[in-house]
């Protein structure tokens, strides 16, 4: 017999087994075995279809929750610098707030407000230079001379002018000489500065007479060069010794000159006659 004829009685034969056996019920436990294992590989996919679906939507929500990161993070961005620029234009609010009561309070002055552009607080070779640089000049009507203030006091004077800036020379530098009048004792001395980070001193006060430490320390008006009664600061210090004709006091200055932003310069006030001055002067000696 040929191998095919063989081949083809054989299946034969198993075929009729098969059957055989399958009306007898011999097939049921491999069939059963067979029904599981098609069962847990049709399960296996089908998890493992929804587990694909499950990635898929995660990368694709990973996706949109980074666009959306992505973009609060510049919408944050761009609300503190908002934040920061309403800071500013409210710190600015409360100084111009602050100097218009001055100007209110002193209704007889006329006055320019002006910009701190540059701050010259001592530098080598010369660590006693103290003066500020302003956004106004000869073409806004400013003349050497004319006095600075903030709310808190007396600033300086211009001492330089150009076109449209002018420098100020602080009450701090060394060359500034102020006539100042002690409010309580009504004493006048000339207040000088000593520079970089030190004090203001009183001097020329009357050996004599009281000065007391929290005195606050006015313009005297006198000379003309400055408007009576704007405030240079408090006494801290009272240098009395009896082999000295005067006694000097150590003043503080009551404007922060770390922290000029925004001035007024006097433009135009009704000083005190020189002969006055003089004879108030003579009074206190």
């Amino acid at each position: 017999m040929k191998p095919t004829r063989k081949l083809i009685s054989a299946l034969a034969v198993f075929i009729a087994l098969v059957v055989v056996a399958h009306s007898l019920g011999w097939t049921k436990s491999v069939e059963s075995g067979v029904l599981l294992v098609s069962n847990k590989v049709a399960a296996a996919l089908s998890a493992g279809s929804k587990t694909m679906g499950d990635i898929r939507y995660t990368i694709k929500h990973l996706r949109t929750l980074s666009r959306e990161n992505k973009e609060l993070r510049a919408l944050v961005n761009k609300l503190q610098v908002e934040n920061v620029r309403m800071k500013e234009v409210e710190a600015e609010n409360r100084n111009l707030r602050k100097l218009l009561n001055f100007t209110r309070e002193n209704p007889t002055y006329s006055f320019r407000g002006a910009q701190v552009v540059g701050k010259v607080l001592g530098y080598d070779p010369n660590p006693f230079l103290q003066y500020i640089i302003l956004d106004v000049g000869s073409d806004e009507g400013i003349q050497e001379g004319m006095p600075v203030v903030t709310d808190r006091g007396l600033v300086g004077r211009i001492s330089k002018v150009y076109a449209h800036t002018s420098k100020v020379l602080l009450i701090t530098d060394p060359d500034s000489a102020v006539s100042g009048l002690l409010q309580t004792s009504r004493l006048t001395g000339i207040v000088r500065g000593r520079g970089a980070n030190a004090d203001l001193l009183m001097d020329y006060l009357p050996q004599h007479e009281k000065v007391a430490k929290g005195e606050i320390v006015i313009t005297s008006g006198m000379g003309g060069e400055f408007p009576k009664n704007l405030i240079i600061g408090q006494v801290t210090e009272v240098i009395q010794k009896d082999y000295n004709v005067f006694q000097k006091a150590i003043v503080h200055p009551s404007v922060d000159f770390d922290r000029l932003e925004t001035v007024v310069v006097i433009t135009k006030f009704s000083p005190i006659p020189i002969e006055n001055s003089q004879d108030n002067k003579g009074k206190n000696k």
